[in-house]
């Protein structure tokens, strides 16, 4: 995001959106065992499934899951 610090951190992010809760939560566990939780995996206000996680290579992962319709 323009302005913002990074850190150790690179300007690579994933953004992956769906509506598979469970396969995407797997994802999402699986990226924070050797990475760091930025966002927990939770229902938003808006209605989706969110959260954020940078893996162990300075990749942020954001996850919004929405519901079948």
């Amino acid at each position: 995001m323009p302005g913002e610090d990074l850190g150790d951190r690179t300007r690579i992010r994933i953004a992956i959106v769906g509506v598979d809760l469970e396969g995407l939560s797997v994802c999402f566990d699986a990226l924070t065992k050797d990475g760091q939780v930025v966002a927990p995996l939770q229902k938003q206000m808006w209605g989706d499934t969110y959260g954020e996680v940078v893996d162990q290579y300075g990749i942020s992962w954001m996850f919004n899951i929405g519901t079948p319709a």
